[in-house]
């Protein structure tokens, strides 16, 4: 019940009413739909509205779907056309939703965030969560207003890694755990109907991270420290091709870094080729030696290790650095 004192915001969910699961991930689709209906929610109040380029099959029996064209601004707001007070929830929907969609929603949109909000804003996804060190992923339910992820937060559940050294194939599982977990209380939450409590989002600590590009923004700077340069190297590995540097006048990419020896080296050492094993490059950094495997060519294939001598240089050139750190992705990133 809410209370009648106190500047808490709540958010009145109907009892009964149309719900809306949109979305581009058939997996968080599929088991919203199926907590929804084990829950004793009637099929007939949903309506599953989907990419039709991610999600081209149908997930439910029984379900109403619609299949759009979810590049189409214009899609959405037909796919909704009519409901009266719906509630609506939406997974992995990588384009952007008008002001005039959210507002049908009086307030009751809610999106499924791959990140611990406000903190990771935007679509980065694991890499950056790789890149900072972190070690765990909250995914987070809040309500869709006209800012993105901006909206007071409705729920939320943690997940660890599980893993020191995380890729970014270690951080969308255990985001999928924490997603599945959330989505079972959303679920809950909108059969149950009644107030429910928000938290609105601390702007002092909100950072935004936009959706990384591999081959424009993942070249390995040697300047950097031997744990900036294995999370880096992490941050870009599976399921990605992996960091890329410069050897002679060719482009190459590792997919495997891991401290060999912690000593302390000049900076003029840095990217030096020190060492060469049958299935790995030693290479020194300011601060110690990585050895770097899982070296492809710019055709793709694996590399071979015996073009990399003792005593060459892997570097990356400073206008690849700043392009890198120039870029910026398309809308959604």
């Amino acid at each position: 019940m809410r209370p009648a004192v106190g500047r808490q915001p709540w958010v009145d969910l109907p009892g009964a009413g149309p719900v809306l699961a949109i979305g581009a991930n058939a997996d968080c689709l599929g088991h919203f739909v199926a907590r929804f209906l084990a829950g004793g929610g009637a099929a007939a109040r949903l309506r599953v509205v989907r990419d039709a380029a991610a999600c081209p099959r149908s997930l439910c029996v029984g379900v109403e779907e619609v299949a759009i064209d979810a590049a189409d601004p214009q899609a959405l707001a037909g796919a909704i056309a009519g409901l009266v007070d719906p509630v609506g929830c939406v997974f992995s929907w990588h384009h952007h939703i008008a002001a005039a969609v959210i507002d049908v929603f009086g307030g009751r949109l809610f999106n499924l965030h791959g990140g611990d909000l406000p903190r990771y804003r935007g679509a980065g996804g694991g890499s950056w969560q790789v890149l900072n060190g972190e070690g765990s992923i909250q995914a987070s339910i809040h309500r869709m207003t006209r800012a993105m992820d901006r909206g007071e937060l409705l729920m939320s559940e943690r997940e660890d890694f599980g893993t020191a050294e995380p890729y970014p194939a270690d951080v969308k599982a255990a985001a999928g755990r924490a997603s599945r977990r959330v989505i079972d209380r959303l679920a809950t939450a909108v059969l149950a109907g009644g107030s429910h409590a928000l938290e609105p989002q601390d702007e002092g600590r909100a950072l935004y991270f936009p959706r990384l590009d591999t081959p424009a923004q993942g070249w390995l700077d040697f300047s950097w420290s031997v744990d900036e340069v294995l999370r880096f190297v992490r941050a870009f590995s599976d399921p990605y091709p992996g960091a890329t540097f410069r050897h002679g006048q060719h482009r190459y990419r590792v997919r495997r870094a891991s401290l060999r020896n912690p000593e302390a080296l000049h900076p003029f050492c840095a990217g030096l080729v020190v060492n060469r094993l049958a299935d790995e490059v030693h290479v020194a950094l300011r601060d110690g030696v990585v050895a770097l495997s899982g070296i492809d060519g710019e055709d793709g294939q694996p590399a071979d290790l015996r073009r990399f001598r003792v005593g060459d240089r892997f570097w990356t050139a400073a206008a690849d650095l700043q392009a890198a750190r120039c870029f910026r992705p398309g809308v959604g990133g």
